[in-house]
């Protein structure tokens, strides 16, 4: 028992000066559709996506992210909050469809996701989401 002592006592010093950190963001992202008819939407988006039909001929997404390091690191750097530009889409085109995708990633300890998703999007407009696998967002991005 007491050698569990001594090894606790000298890890707890090491223990304690870990700086994990949990930061929240939120912006807005709209995008031109052009005659697009069809949007697929290539994210993990752990709390799923909400798909609005409104009247405005663009494409207009509410993304709400978080990052977070959690577990031992020793000292490090902590973000003051998630950078919009983490949280914007990237867009690419495909024929007849408008590719939006997420920058969420992981890697070991540290993690970027979009905790939720609100998509406004004309009525005439077809919405595809596709849910990337968890594990496949290790070493994605970042």
């Amino acid at each position: 028992m007491k050698k569990y002592a001594i090894l606790f006592l000298f890890w707890f010093p090491i223990l304690s000066n870990a700086s994990d950190y949990f930061v929240v963001g939120t912006t807005n992202q709209v995008v031109a559709i052009d005659a697009y008819k069809r949007i697929e939407i290539d994210c993990y988006c752990s709390n799923n996506v909400e798909i609005i039909k409104y009247n405005e001929p663009h494409l207009q997404l509410e993304i709400y992210g978080e990052e977070s390091s959690v577990g031992y690191h020793g000292n490090q750097e902590s973000p003051k909050e998630v950078r919009t530009e983490s949280m914007r889409f990237t867009i690419g085109k495909s024929k007849d469809t408008l590719i939006l995708s997420s920058k969420e990633w992981t890697y070991i300890h540290h993690a970027f996701f979009i905790k939720k998703l609100v998509v406004s999007v004309p009525e005439s407009v077809q919405v595809v989401w596709t849910k990337i696998k968890g594990r496949d967002l290790e070493g994605r991005g970042n």
